[in-house]
């Protein structure tokens, strides 16, 4: 994978998180949100860690081990999924969609200060506005006119692209740390150890609020909650970790703005949805903040990998 253009992995945890949009659809027919991040937790964890296993690695096997994975839980799984389900009880998907389209912006101010190689610049900020502007013209201007009407319900999706960029930059730091044998055997490690932590702590909440016990799901959702845990979550996740290991937190943040966008493209194609102009706009100002936040060297180098080399 480390000869695949990094703007080409970028596009596949986004393409997938897009995608997933239409298996959640399914799900929360008949599975509440707070049981829909737990099942997706206990079904993608379980293929991880024997994963883990087979390529040799292991679970921590001490409290003080386990505990960066028990942040990683709570900031990449367990608090962000109950703060955007609370949030979308009362304001519209589209608003949501801009607000947790912070998470760039969050993470490239967060780096700065916590990130000694990814240091602020006006490329960076300039990149992540586009990407921003681009997600609200797809969305539409529209979907700010109910900013501020529900406070508290926005704040929480706020809140929620806040702690996805904690999570993203303490991952990068988590990976440098560790001394296992490869980069996939940490990938495999930390998004395994991680999903099974946040079902520790989403369980009670499934089971007090949701009542686990008493949900009878449909096989659409049982499906859908399949789909959206193995193909979806686990590829997106394993990739995502790539990208952050390789070019930051920063970098790989950008694909969160690919979401809406392949989102609005799967309605296209699989339920016959328009393809608007706006949908066009937002495309080129997307890629347009991907290219620019990407390093002018790292396009370069990109440029020679596509060339075809003659023989001598």
């Amino acid at each position: 994978m480390n000869r695949i253009p990094l703007p080409i992995l970028l596009v596949i945890p986004g393409s997938l998180w897009g995608i997933s949009f239409l298996a959640t659809e399914f799900i929360l027919e008949t599975i509440p949100p707070i049981t829909l991040g737990l099942g997706r937790s206990v079904i993608a964890g379980i293929p991880l860690i024997l994963t883990l296993y087979a390529l040799g690695g292991k679970l921590p096997s001490t409290w003080r081990d386990w505990w960066p994975y028990v942040i990683l839980g709570l900031f990449n799984n367990s608090i962000p999924v109950v703060l955007v389900s609370w949030g979308q009880l009362t304001i519209d998907s589209g608003l949501a969609t801009i607000l947790v389209s912070l998470n760039p912006i969050f993470t490239v101010l967060m780096a700065h200060y916590f990130a000694s190689d990814e240091p602020l610049d006006r490329r960076k900020l300039l990149g992540v506005a586009l990407g921003l502007l681009g997600v609200v013209v797809l969305v539409g201007p529209s979907a700010l006119a109910g900013l501020g009407a529900n406070f508290w319900a926005q704040m929480a999706v706020v809140a929620a692209a806040l702690a996805y960029a904690v999570a993203s930059i303490y991952a990068r730091s988590h990976l440098r740390r560790q001394e296992d044998r490869s980069i996939w055997v940490s990938i495999v490690k930390l998004t395994g150890a991680q999903y099974v932590t946040s079902s520790i702590t989403l369980l009670p909440f499934s089971l007090g609020i949701d009542r686990l016990l008493t949900l009878e799901p449909s096989s659409r959702s049982v499906l859908g909650l399949l789909a959206l845990s193995w193909p979806i979550t686990l590829g997106a996740v394993v990739v995502y970790y790539y990208v952050i290991d390789r070019a930051g937190s920063s970098y790989a943040s950008i694909t969160v703005y690919l979401i809406p966008l392949v989102g609005v493209l799967a309605g296209a194609i699989f339920l016959n949805e328009q393809f608007s102009a706006e949908a066009i706009a937002a495309l080129i100002l997307i890629l347009a903040g991907i290219a620019i936040i990407n390093r002018l060297d790292d396009l370069i180098r990109l440029r020679g990998r596509l060339r075809f080399r003659t023989p001598t």
